[in-house]
């Protein structure tokens, strides 16, 4: 699911980071309504768009919509969020892959098909063998 990391990272080390607020970005939770995201990765300082500094970045910001209805994550199972997790994380290594190795689909996948990166996620870690 991801190239080999350039300097030994780990999904589970940026992840980690990342949640924690440290030297790879942050995670935050926003009420956005009702809008068609249920998160959001961005290079840090940047305005959402996926093709703006891919590869490049230091840090990344994922922003979790934390509106309360059906299909965002309040209401979602514990495997919906870990998919949204883990799509995200696709977003973060593609932004950061001078360092991470990058996410096996480049963010533009998800312009021809927006469950590109759902799709890769669900069959490398959710599939049963």
């Amino acid at each position: 699911m991801l190239h080999p990391p350039a300097q030994g990272l780990t999904p589970q080390n940026v992840l980690k980071n990342i949640t924690s607020g440290d030297k790879y970005g942050n995670l935050v939770g926003k009420d956005a309504g009702p809008v068609d995201w249920t998160a959001q990765t961005t290079p840090s300082g940047y305005l959402r768009n996926p093709f703006r500094l891919v590869g490049f970045a230091s840090k990344v910001g994922i922003t979790i919509n934390t509106y309360n209805g059906a299909g965002y994550w309040l209401q979602a199972t514990t495997t919906e969020r870990a998919e949204t997790l883990l799509h995200e994380l696709g977003h973060a290594f593609n932004f950061m892959s001078h360092r991470t190795g990058g996410f096996t689909i480049s963010n533009t996948a998800e312009i021809k098909d927006k469950y590109a990166f759902d799709k890769v996620v669900n069959k490398n870690c959710f599939q049963k063998p």
